[in-house]
């Protein structure tokens, strides 16, 4: 059967100021020095990933950073304050009332504060299975092969909904038809020049759009 996947932060949710703010005190907690208010784009990958390419030999001591990091983000109060795509429900009850794709969920975040996202905003039921960031997470491209593998998927009548150019590479290179996002929520916002770069197969702006693209192909 054939799948639609979702990337959460910047698609469904805006979490780029929770992480942002999330990393900032963490560092500033464990007497680290390194600025991360401009680095939206690169705070879209896994925690450790970031941890790791933008704190200095002198400061690491990643184990701390990423335990504390995951803390902060996934605060209640923060979690309360994310912003939410006003069209997400909408898009995914439309798209799970087709019943002809598999919906999952691919995102660099980690499990628990994925899960109390998803459960905060109804999302979760939605979703046939969640792929989430681990300690060593697998990169996107990789857990999509999963899925492609496990629901003997046609990779180019399935979909990968993303905001980053990440998602779009990962997409192409296992052969998924890529779907772009870019809105105030996205997190390369508001360098739309960014995405569009990355050569998405379709770029929309309203997540109710979805539905209408992947019906026509």
């Amino acid at each position: 059967m054939n799948f639609v996947a979702f990337d959460l932060d910047g698609v469904l949710i805006n979490s780029k100021q929770a992480y942002i703010t999330a990393f900032s005190k963490a560092i500033k907690m464990l007497g680290g020095k390194t600025d991360v208010t401009e680095l939206a784009e690169p705070l879209g990958r896994p925690v450790r990933e970031v941890l790791e390419n933008i704190i200095p030999d002198s400061e690491v001591d990643v184990n701390g950073y990423e335990d504390l990091v995951k803390e902060l983000a996934s605060r209640d109060d923060v979690i309360a304050s994310i912003p939410v795509n006003p069209k997400a429900l909408e898009t995914l009850e439309a798209i799970k009332a087709l019943e002809s794709f598999k919906l999952v969920l691919v995102t660099n975040s980690d499990a628990n504060f994925t899960l109390k996202v998803l459960k905060k905003n109804s999302f979760f039921d939605f979703f046939d299975e969640v792929l989430t960031a681990d300690k060593r997470p697998i990169p996107k491209d990789e857990r999509l092969r999963k899925i492609i593998k496990r629901y003997n998927s046609i990779p180019y009548e399935s979909f990968f909904i993303g905001d980053l150019p990440a998602d779009i590479y990962a997409a192409r290179e296992v052969g998924l038809k890529s779907i772009a996002v870019y809105n105030s929520l996205s997190w390369v916002y508001p360098e739309k020049w960014k995405i569009i770069d990355a050569k998405p197969d379709f770029l929309v702006e309203d997540l109710c759009e979805i539905r209408s693209v992947i019906t026509q192909e």
